[in-house]
């Protein structure tokens, strides 16, 4: 039995029944978050991922992928290639610098800015994840002044643009206060103009994955 999704997706969802799209459409630059167990290594363990990816329109990728296996945080540059067909699935493989592989396959949107999506590796089955469009590069100003912050093992929080900061090409830093002390650290893709940012906690041993959206 399949299980539940973490709340953070489950939010994020939006069942796209189009028969038809438009290749084309899928495009530029990419925000994305994926969760769930990964047997790859041999043993099932929670991972949780975020990152961003640019297609050049010409069936080919590249972008910075961050995710936490096991509580270990790992980070890296991407490459890789994609395919868009007019019944709505799209497809495409990401290589790591160290040359290996993690293949995805989903459904966009109508409109070529949402992708739901699964990792299609053996042992990576249970993987899933939510691609939004972003922009080719942003600025304080996409930050928004409030946002509801969930997260996949937390109730929903309000928390403020004083909290997060903007790194490069649309990541974001965020230090979320859990009262009535503890502090988590989150590393966050801004997109759909910066409305909503998809991230994961970066603190040692976490595997969590959170979602803010503006107010």
């Amino acid at each position: 039995m399949t299980p539940a999704l973490p709340l953070a997706l489950m939010l994020s969802f939006t069942a796209f029944a189009a028969d038809v799209c438009n290749p084309n459409d899928f495009q530029g630059a990419y925000g994305f978050q994926l969760s769930g167990t990964s047997a790859i290594s041999g043993v099932a363990k929670p991972i949780a991922g975020v990152g961003r990816m640019v297609l050049d329109g010409s069936g080919g990728l590249s972008g910075t992928s961050s995710a936490t296996f096991a509580g270990v945080l790992q980070g890296n540059p991407v490459t890789g290639t994609y395919e868009a067909h007019t019944d709505c699935s799209v497809s495409w493989a990401l290589q790591d610098d160290s040359g290996g592989y993690q293949h995805f396959e989903g459904t966009m949107s109508p409109d070529g800015k949402r992708v739901q999506f699964r990792q299609t590796d053996p042992g990576g089955e249970e993987e899933r994840g939510i691609a939004i469009q972003t922009s080719a590069d942003c600025t304080d100003a996409d930050i928004k002044e409030h946002y509801t912050f969930t997260a996949s093992n937390r109730a929903p929080l309000d928390v403020d643009k004083n909290t997060i900061q903007l790194e490069d090409t649309c990541f974001v830093h965020a230090e979320v206060v859990i009262l009535p002390v503890a502090t988590i650290n989150m590393r966050g893709i801004l997109v759909d103009g910066g409305k909503q940012i998809l991230a994961i906690q970066t603190d040692p041993g976490t595997a969590v994955t959170a979602k803010f959206v503006a107010r």
